[in-house]
């Protein structure tokens, strides 16, 4: 399946979102002393794995912007 710029830049765009909420819960759970230390390591991998995608597409936003 091939997917249209647009669509592509929505898909990674809701893998932002999800990135912004896996921060918002580790940092939750890090001033709780991450009292599930399971969740907490799942939600580190999962954040793992998104940051390169994310970081590119803050990029390709900012070279947007300011092109």
């Amino acid at each position: 399946m091939r997917l249209s710029p647009e669509h592509l830049l929505e898909a990674v765009a809701k893998l932002e979102q999800r990135y912004g909420s896996l921060e918002e819960r580790l940092a939750a759970q890090a001033v709780q002393g991450a009292s599930d230390p399971k969740a907490y390591q799942q939600f580190s991998k999962e954040l793992s794995d998104l940051r390169e995608i994310v970081q590119l597409y803050r990029t390709y936003r900012r070279v947007e912007r300011d092109a």
